[in-house]
C-alpha cells in the first residue's frame, strides 16, 4: 500500500517531537512544570492579603471594628516599651508599627530607629498607605492582573514585616518567611498569565509593545 509523502513527514515529525520530549525529561533540569499551582497559590495569598486589611479600616482609626481606638492620646513619658509620641493602647496599626520600632533593630540596625523616629509621628498618613499597599496586592493578586507588580509589592511588605516583627516573641517569623517568599516567585513568574486578567492582556500588550509602544512595554513587563 502506497504512503503519502506528507503522511511520512507527520511521522517523522511526531516521531522526532517524541524524542525531543523524551530528551528533555532525562535532563537533569527539566523545567516543564505545570502553571495551574501558581495561580491557585496566589488566589491564597492575595485572599490572606485582604483578610489584613480587615483589621486596619482607615475609617475605624486603623483597627477593628468595636476596638477602642489608639494612637491618639500624646506620650509624655517616653519608654523603651513606649518609644512613640502617642500613647499605645495594645490595638490596631499604631500597636503593631510600635512593635516594629520595638524589634526592628534586632534584625536590621536602625530598621526601628526609623520606624520611631519617621513612621509613628506621621502614623496615619503611613496607615493609609499600608492599607492602600495591602489592598493593592490583594486586588492585583486575586484577580491576576499585572501580577508580576502584586508579587513585588507583596516582597516588599512581608520583607517589612519579617524584618520589624519577626523577633517579636509572639509572633512566628516563617509566616514573614513564606510571604516573602511566596512574593519574590510571584514577581518572577507572574501567576496572572494562567487563568487571571494578565492572561488576556498580555496579548494585547505584546501587539503594542511590537508597535513601539512605550507604555505597553513597561505595562507587559508587570504583568
Amino acid at each position: 500500500m502506497a504512503v503519502s509523502t506528507n503522511t511520512v513527514n507527520r511521522v517523522a515529525v511526531s516521531d522526532n517531537t517524541t524524542v525531543v520530549d523524551e530528551a528533555t525529561a532525562q535532563r537533569v533540569y527539566d523545567q516543564r512544570v505545570p502553571t495551574w499551582p501558581l495561580r491557585f497559590a496566589s488566589l491564597v495569598i492575595g485572599y490572606l492579603w485582604f483578610t489584613q486589611t480587615l483589621w486596619k479600616l482607615p475609617w475605624n482609626n486603623f483597627g477593628n471594628v468595636g476596638e477602642r481606638a489608639n494612637g491618639l492620646v500624646v506620650n509624655t513619658n517616653l519608654t523603651a516599651q513606649q518609644p512613640g509620641p502617642f500613647v499605645d493602647s495594645g490595638g490596631g496599626l499604631y500597636h503593631w508599627m510600635v512593635q516594629e520600632a520595638i524589634y526592628g533593630n534586632k534584625v536590621v540596625p536602625g530598621y526601628g530607629d526609623l520606624i520611631k523616629n519617621l513612621v509613628l509621628p506621621n502614623w496615619q498618613v503611613v496607615g493609609w498607605l499600608t492599607f492602600l499597599l495591602e489592598a493593592a496586592i490583594a486586588l492585583l493578586l486575586i484577580f491576576g492582573l499585572f501580577s508580576r507588580l502584586g508579587g513585588f509589592l507583596s516582597l516588599l511588605q512581608a520583607a517589612n514585616l519579617y524584618i520589624g516583627l519577626s523577633q517579636h516573641p509572639q509572633e512566628w517569623p516563617w509566616t514573614y518567611g513564606m510571604l516573602l517568599t511566596l512574593g519574590f516567585i510571584f514577581m518572577l513568574t507572574g501567576a496572572g498569565r494562567v487563568l487571571g486578567l494578565d492572561q488576556l492582556l498580555r496579548p494585547r500588550l505584546r501587539r503594542a509593545k511590537a508597535n513601539g509602544n512605550r507604555v505597553a512595554s513597561l505595562l507587559y513587563w508587570l504583568t
